[in-house]
């Protein structure tokens, strides 16, 4: 596991776009593959989320992730 995230609160590191290329804003970007934090919070999504396509497909990436 890599060193943690340093300790400045929400700041802009990433410009985020839908797939049509908009910019989205008031977002954030997680990465479970590096941070403990971050994949508890994918876990926690999967299990609330009413949609199950998507909480299969979130299932799916947190067992990749755990292998």
């Amino acid at each position: 596991m890599s060193s943690p995230l340093p300790s400045r609160g929400l700041w802009g590191k990433y410009e985020v776009r839908d797939n049509g290329g908009y910019h989205v804003t008031n977002c954030f970007v997680l990465r479970p593959e590096r941070d403990a934090t971050a994949l508890a919070a994918l876990i926690h999504y999967a299990a609330l989320t009413p949609n199950a396509e998507l909480a299969a497909d979130l299932e799916a990436w947190i067992e990749k992730i755990n292998r």
